[in-house]
């Protein structure tokens, strides 16, 4: 009886015990993991609702002191000011607070644990999720929040910023796409959960954004700056045509009376 005692005991300490956390894989650790206490709707409303005055905020200062500002270009300083907001403020948080995240229980920390059903790799200090949120904080969202101050401003180095930006965008989302997808047909390593839901929301669709719209944005910066420049061009050859400019072997170009 002693004997089966001790391999029932050994048996019971041997087995797997259930995962107290709803990520996947389930085996990953959650050192001093504390679930949500507020549904998905809850955190989504007091989320949302941070915007509203923010985007009032920014609007108005933009009408304000760029009157002749279009709308269009209003729109597009509310995108860079979320940019700016999320890069600086919201990954910021993350990176600040990776390696204790799955305790917090203020808004932004539950925020990040109902994304991480698609990603658990927030939840485990994963490297390239923190290097590549790490560059999001201190590059993109310095670099959103320039643009921010040159649409306001329509700063002639608007669409060269606007490009390198865009570019770093479309770059990081792309590659967080590529590491989790190899993860898990290279590695076998599925870090969202199985429900449609979680992939096709949040990991795939909140971060595809990401990717339309600095897209967009790319090709109206390329073509405003191939305008600028074919005008260049031809302002250059009418001039030279036109007799306007010479060529002086002593110096440099001169104008003809």
């Amino acid at each position: 009886m002693d004997l089966l005692r001790k391999l029932s005991g050994q048996s019971a300490a041997t087995s797997d015990p259930l995962p107290s956390h709803p990520y996947s894989p389930p085996s990953i650790a959650i050192p001093n993991f504390v679930p949500n206490d507020k549904d998905t709707a809850e955190l989504l409303i007091s989320f949302s609702a941070i915007w509203i005055p923010i985007f009032g905020v920014a609007w108005w200062m933009a009408s304000r002191y760029n009157p002749s500002l279009k709308s269009l270009d209003k729109i597009i300083l509310l995108w860079f000011v979320l940019c700016g907001c999320l890069h600086v403020f919201f990954e910021g948080y993350f990176v600040s607070t990776h390696s204790h995240i799955g305790q917090m229980q203020d808004l932004f920390g539950q925020l990040w644990k109902e994304y991480a059903r698609s990603d658990s790799r927030y939840l485990t200090s994963d490297i390239f999720v923190l290097s590549a949120e790490g560059m999001s904080v201190a590059i993109l969202g310095g670099l959103s929040w320039l643009m921010v101050y040159f649409i306001g401003t329509s700063s002639p180095y608007r669409h060269p910023v606007q490009i390198m930006l865009c570019m770093g965008h479309v770059y990081s989302d792309l590659l967080y796409y590529a590491t989790a997808t190899l993860d898990q047909y290279w590695r076998g390593v599925n870090h969202c959960r199985p429900e449609a839901y979680y992939f096709w929301v949040y990991f795939f669709g909140m971060n595809f954004i990401w990717i339309v719209v600095p897209t967009l944005l790319l090709f109206q910066s390329v073509f405003v700056v191939a305008k600028a420049l074919s005008a260049l061009d031809r302002m250059a050859q009418s001039m030279h045509s036109n007799g306007h400019i010479s060529k002086n072997p002593l110096g440099p170009s001169s104008v003809k009376p």
